[in-house]
């Protein structure tokens, strides 16, 4: 717990909800918490969980109620509103920050520059989306929200980057997109968070391929029905979908299933219950038609599974092809057909697979690693 005289290491801010103590990010904190400690601001609908602490790290949570979530602009003015408070309370009292970290560059980074500069802290920046690139808004023809959130992208971005200590990528061509050419003097690339210590070998598995994530369409769940469908003659076992999909989704994906009585559509779940339905499937598949790097992949690698990935930007920087599993051509449902196939065909390269990646999850991503990458993008005394 942080006191009023205390000073702050680091101040985490995430312009999303914390809505379960499963949240994958409480490890991120405990294992942070080796080497420093701090606050972690973010909105939260529970008023039970706006206060706790998590190794040395203080949660400091806003409070939405439910009328303000209904309008999202509300929303984000609350979160500005209520992150600035704080930061000026921090001023009052005396204590000296860091680093304040933004967990994305257009919307936390907007807050975290504002909180950085009333409390005289180093800004860094972390790029955990491909917000720079058109298809991650749908920026196309008519729809003139998703152009100009693109366009606020190609704006605020550069301009958050600018005034940063140090920018945190997922994979090398993630600035790529950007109309301008970007640079920074302290730019890290390296993976996100996953708890591969936590996460066990499967010896088993049951028979059914795994779709995990939302939304469907960036995650390409259309491609994996085209592709199941064109050869699940040959699987005696069966295709499950886990994800939120709304009324509409679920009218649009119905009709691909086509009554296939071997895809199976079930709701989300929370953290935990992924990771169970993850050790349990034969293989996973991750479609995306845009992804920077994919935490379900280093997921199924550390639950010893074999994946199929497509050539999507980060996707392959994390999913070695023909090593740690498929690469197929992003946005080609026939050639991921043609990869789910030679899967279920070849089950002795299938196991050799998911023994690389296994490997691959506990040296190359683990969470030692992590660390101490972080620690050296922080350029924090050894």
């Amino acid at each position: 717990m942080i006191d009023k005289q205390q000073n702050i290491d680091i101040i985490i801010l995430k312009n999303t909800y914390f809505q379960s103590m499963q949240d994958i990010d409480l490890g991120k904190y405990r294992l942070l918490s080796k080497r420093m400690h701090g606050l972690i601001f973010q909105r939260v609908f529970d008023p039970s969980l706006v206060s706790f602490n998590v190794g040395k790290f203080k949660f400091s949570g806003v409070h939405m109620p439910k009328w303000v979530t209904k309008t999202k602009p509300l929303a984000h003015l609350l979160f500005i509103f209520s992150c600035m408070s704080k930061a000026f309370r921090i001023r009052l009292n005396g204590q000296k920050v860091g680093y304040v970290l933004a967990t994305d560059p257009h919307s936390s980074g907007v807050i975290a520059w504002l909180v950085a500069s009333l409390i005289g802290a180093k800004l860094v920046v972390e790029f955990n989306g491909n917000t720079g690139a058109r298809k991650t808004w749908n920026a196309f023809g008519s729809n003139w929200v998703g152009h100009l959130k693109y366009q606020y992208c190609q704006f605020i971005i550069p301009f958050i980057m600018k005034r940063s200590f140090a920018v945190k990528l997922l994979y090398p061509e993630q600035l790529s997109p950007f109309k301008k050419e970007l640079s920074h003097p302290n730019i890290s690339i390296f993976h996100e968070y996953v708890p591969i210590s936590k996460l066990k070998p499967a010896e088993v598995s049951e028979k059914f391929i795994l779709f995990l994530g939302m939304p469907w369409h960036v995650k390409g769940l259309d491609l994996l029905i085209k592709a199941f469908n064109s050869i699940c003659h040959k699987y005696d076992g069966y295709l499950r979908v886990v994800g939120y999909l709304s009324k509409e989704d679920k009218i649009i994906i119905d009709k691909l299933i086509g009554g296939n009585r071997k895809i199976v559509v079930q709701k989300p779940v929370f953290y935990e219950e992924a990771q169970r339905i993850i050790h349990s499937c034969d293989f996973l598949v991750l479609p995306s038609r845009t992804e920077a790097m994919g935490r379900v992949l280093l997921e199924a690698m550390a639950h010893k599974k074999a994946v199929i990935g497509s050539s999507a930007d980060g996707i392959p920087t994390y999913l070695i092809d023909k090593q740690y599993g498929l690469i197929f051509k992003s946005g080609d449902w026939a050639d991921l057909g043609r990869k789910l196939a030679v899967m279920i065909d070849s089950p002795n390269l299938k196991l050799s697979f998911a023994e690389a990646g296994n490997k691959a999850a506990n040296t190359k991503y683990s969470e030692q690693v992590y660390l101490e990458n972080y620690v050296k993008l922080l350029k924090f005394e050894q």
